[in-house]
């Protein structure tokens, strides 16, 4: 993985002469691969990403030129669902039937879940942090200490696949995705199916509880997502402006806004009241994988298909732009130096012929 610099530069008259602007926003390149996953770490604000194709988990800061972590987690052939603990301290990341967790600073294996006899397709942490929730393709949902890795129980009678995974933030309810294009609201300790939420017409891929646990969000094949209202299980509103499945769906931290990634290669940012759409980011070349907020909900991460993650002012919609000479590092700035050379050269020699052409029409 690598920072990768798109520059744009414009060259304009200004009250002192000609003026150089770059333009250079940001984004990490993976050398190979794609980035299957990107996330926030909730305490620090570190960026994990995950690429096919490597072998390497790297955690990035947002002023990083370089990962402030890598750690080895063997082969990366397809997507491995992942996810911080709360207190950052430890990363779950899935292994087609096993779950693993790391500690994130030594990148030290600490517990292998074994149990699932299918691919694990959703993996999640319970806000305190001491349970640990996985779902796949054996149609098996599983609740596991975290502390010691031992499996506590398994939710069983999903009707299909499962696909997703989340807790509500009291930890007392499942949130599960599936194959048969429903969602499930599960009671944590009994196992009891509360409610089954039906109405897409796809696979559910992604699926989130909102932070005040008032409403849940659910993306799909179909190309929509839904909230839903928890204590019901009533459908509130159906996000529609995707022209490809969702892949990713998100709540910012205040549960006001939610996010969605979809295979159309664009996010989209949507009101959590109304279901109003408030911005689209354009900007990937391949669907979009993967979507976060930040822990200030500023700030917006996206993971692609197309080797990179970007950042996004979760405001605007506006990609984040680096301060050129500060994070492009001096070869950037002597760069500009040589493309402002090169336009005043290329500026001045119009000049030139313009006047030559105007002396001959004179004469």
């Amino acid at each position: 993985m690598r920072k990768l610099f798109v520059l744009t530069t414009w060259l304009i008259w200004g009250g002192t002469g000609l003026i150089l602007i770059i333009y250079a926003p940001y984004s990490w390149q993976c050398t190979a691969g794609v980035v299957d996953a990107a996330i926030f770490n909730p305490q620090t604000s570190a960026i994990l990403l995950e690429h096919a194709g490597g072998s390497d988990i790297q955690i990035w800061n947002g002023n990083s030129e370089q990962p402030v972590s890598t750690f080895g987690v063997g082969h990366i052939a397809a997507v491995m669902p992942i996810a911080f603990s709360p207190d950052g301290q430890t990363v779950l990341i899935a292994d087609d039937k096993l779950v693993k967790l790391w500690d994130v600073q030594s990148g030290t294996l600490l517990h292998t879940l074994r149990g699932h006899t299918l691919a694990v397709w959703g993996v999640a942490f319970s806000l305190d942090g001491k349970i640990v929730l996985t779902g796949g393709a054996d149609c098996q949902i599983k609740l596991w200490n975290a502390q010691s890795g031992a499996l506590l129980r398994t939710l069983h009678g999903s009707p299909a696949e499962v696909t997703s995974v989340a807790f509500s933030p009291d930890s007392k309810i499942v949130l599960t995705g599936g194959y048969d294009d429903a969602a499930n609201l599960w009671d944590a300790q009994s196992g009891a199916l509360l409610h089954t939420l039906h109405g897409h017409i796809g696979q559910v891929t992604s699926v989130t509880y909102s932070p005040d646990g008032k409403t849940v969000l659910t993306g799909s094949r179909d190309g929509t997502a839904k909230l839903w209202d928890t204590q019901s299980g009533a459908l509130l509103h159906t996000l529609q402006g995707h022209t490809f499945a969702v892949t990713s769906v998100a709540y910012s931290p205040d549960s006001k806004t939610v996010l969605t990634g979809s295979g159309d290669s664009t996010a989209k940012l949507w009101d959590e009241q109304s279901g109003a759409l408030l911005v689209t980011l354009h900007g990937h070349t391949r669907p979009v994988t993967n979507v976060a907020f930040s822990p200030d909900g500023k700030t917006v991460l996206t993971g692609s298909r197309d080797g990179t993650a970007k950042l996004w002012d979760a405001q605007s919609g506006n990609p984040i732009r680096p301060l050129c000479p500060l994070l492009l590092g001096p070869q950037w700035v002597w760069l500009g130096a040589g493309l402002w050379v090169t336009s005043l050269i290329a500026a001045l020699w119009h000049l030139q012929r313009d006047w030559h052409s105007r002396s001959y029409a004179s004469a």
